[in-house]
């Protein structure tokens, strides 16, 4: 886990169960549309350089104390495991996440 100064932090983590990365990817949106105050901004999937998927998700939820919350995860899969790099910090609305 790493954060700056402006409160965007960065988790980096491998899935210790077997799933695919349509399932991991399904289940954030499930997730999302399911709570009250989360909303999808955007999905999409792209392949890099290298040839890896990576499937991005955005989307912006209400946590304890009213604050607004924007979360970007991000998730691949390599030899067969997914894995899942999520940023977050405090939505400002015009304010975008630059990885």
């Amino acid at each position: 886990m790493l954060e700056n100064k402006d409160g965007l932090t960065i988790y980096v983590c491998k899935n210790k169960t077997e799933t695919s990365l349509a399932e991991t990817k399904e289940g954030t949106i499930s997730s999302v549309k399911n709570s009250l105050t989360g909303k999808i901004v955007s999905i999409t999937t792209e392949t890099n350089s290298n040839g890896v998927v990576v499937e991005k998700i955005s989307y912006t939820e209400r946590g304890f104390l009213i604050t607004k919350g924007r979360y970007d995860p991000m998730y691949f899969q390599s030899n067969g495991d997914v894995y899942a790099i999520n940023g977050l910090g405090f939505d400002l609305d015009k304010q975008k996440f630059a990885y």
